[in-house]
């Protein structure tokens, strides 16, 4: 089924691992969310639209949501500090370890600092 008309757009497609599934959005609602570009009225655009939010509705309802914290040696959160509410382990991984990442730069750049300042301290005194 499939109604394209003036009064919304209807999507129900045979999908073996969402059978039961029937989303619906309306003009006014894809104009309120995206605009009115004609590049978002059409029928793959709006298709695959509303495919992945089934997909971000059905990793919220089966746990698949994580988070992270990010601490520095002495155990305190950094100021990348924590993030939650990411949808896919594989996401919420790569997101960790690139604010991991950032941490381990942000440390050592602050090492240098601090040894940069010692240096000084010893030289004047």
């Amino acid at each position: 089924m499939a109604d394209y008309g003036s009064s919304g757009i209807w999507l129900s497609e045979t999908d073996p691992e969402n059978a039961n599934a029937v989303m619906f959005t309306t003009h006014e609602r894809i104009n309120e969310l995206c605009g009115d570009d004609p590049k978002y009225h059409t029928r793959e655009w709006v298709t695959e639209a509303l495919r992945g939010e089934l997909a971000e509705w059905t990793q919220y309802f089966d746990g698949d949501v994580y988070g992270y914290v990010v601490r520095d040696p002495e155990g305190n959160e950094t100021d990348d500090g924590s993030l939650w509410g990411l949808y896919g382990s594989q996401y919420a991984e790569r997101e960790a370890r690139e604010a991991l990442d950032r941490e381990i730069v942000a440390y050592a750049e602050r090492q240098v600092e601090i040894a940069r300042g010692w240096a000084l301290a010893r030289m004047g005194g």
